[in-house]
């Protein structure tokens, strides 16, 4: 099944869905909220991406008012959260309540689950679609990816054809995530040279201004020619930071994701080179359609992948991705 979107919706559109799925009256009835809803277990809503994979799901859920259960993760980088995802997952499978009838499809960027954790959701047998990865042995109606190995490649080989013939004098700055941890693998493979590493806790963009205010107040930081965060949530804090303290070592600052704000930026800044890696949160919207597909309508997909390519963003063509209508 080649999965096609619907044309753009208008914002109010969807906020009109929205509406329909609160009130429970006029667009749907209460047996269709009951019986016929979707399950949307995603990663935690711990920056602006995440947050933006959680209103893409609700708001096309909404313009299909297709009924659904979302949750999120507390975190990504713990065994406790890994735990808590699959609570969060029987819930949809075998709800605590007279009133509601399993999930008829879920959902699932998972966080820490392997086979044995989905063993209760397989044996109920409910269609899983994944979103960002697929969990090793467990059979799935559909998955959706970006690629982050891509990414990690492209944004060194940016660096180093800007640096030249200069020496590159990178700084990472990294989380425990699943998906920026292949990033920086396939990127330090790619740079071919050792990077000065910084581990942050969240990859939001306070966490990445006070990890590079840190990281500039140590000696030698002077010789930092470029910094890859592998987020753009982590960018603009690396960005807030040197332009508090006047820094103009760094040359050079890739982020990944392709939020608005940091494309602005690609777009206007003249005294540094800023670049990106497209991994939009609005991948999720196929997941909802094939759910959509799946259980109103009845239809098998096809095709059960659906793999969007990174792609390498900077002045050069960032025009073409600048939108002001983006959630991200």
């Amino acid at each position: 099944m080649n999965v096609r979107h619907p044309q753009k919706k208008h914002i109010l559109y969807w906020l009109t869905g929205i509406a329909c799925l609160l009130t429970l009256s006029g667009c749907l009835k209460k047996s269709e909220y009951i019986t016929e809803r979707i399950g949307i277990a995603l990663a935690p809503r711990n920056n602006h991406w995440g947050a933006a994979v959680s209103q893409y799901s609700t708001l096309e859920a909404a313009s299909y008012q297709l009924p659904y259960f979302l949750t999120n993760a507390t975190s990504s980088s713990t065994t406790s959260d890994s735990a808590s995802q699959r609570s969060q997952l029987i819930n949809m499978a075998y709800p605590n309540s007279e009133t509601l009838n399993p999930c008829r499809a879920i959902i699932l960027s998972p966080v820490g689950q392997d086979l044995k954790s989905l063993d209760s959701i397989i044996k109920a047998q409910i269609p899983l679609i994944f979103f960002e990865r697929p969990v090793e042995g467990v059979e799935y109606a559909y998955l959706v990816t970006g690629d982050n190995e891509q990414a990690g490649r492209q944004a060194a080989e940016f660096i180093l054809d800007t640096l030249g013939n200069t020496t590159p004098q990178v700084l990472t700055l990294e989380a425990a995530d699943t998906n920026y941890q292949i990033r920086l693998k396939a990127f330090r493979t790619q740079l071919g040279v050792n990077t000065a590493d910084s581990l942050v806790s969240v990859p939001s963009r306070e966490e990445g201004k006070n990890m590079m205010l840190s990281v500039l107040a140590t000696e030698g930081s002077e010789r930092i020619n470029a910094v890859y965060t592998a987020d753009d949530d982590l960018a603009l804090g690396v960005l807030d930071a040197l332009n508090d303290q006047g820094n103009t070592s760094v040359k050079i600052v890739v982020g990944g994701g392709g939020e608005q704000e940091l494309l602005e930026l690609i777009q206007s800044t003249d005294n540094r080179i800023i670049a990106t890696t497209l991994y939009s949160p609005a991948m999720i919207r196929s997941c909802v359609e094939v759910a959509y597909r799946l259980v109103i309508l009845g239809e098998t997909p096809a095709q059960k992948e659906e793999h969007h390519p990174s792609v390498l963003i900077d002045r050069s063509n960032v025009a073409e991705y600048l939108d002001p209508e983006s959630l991200y």
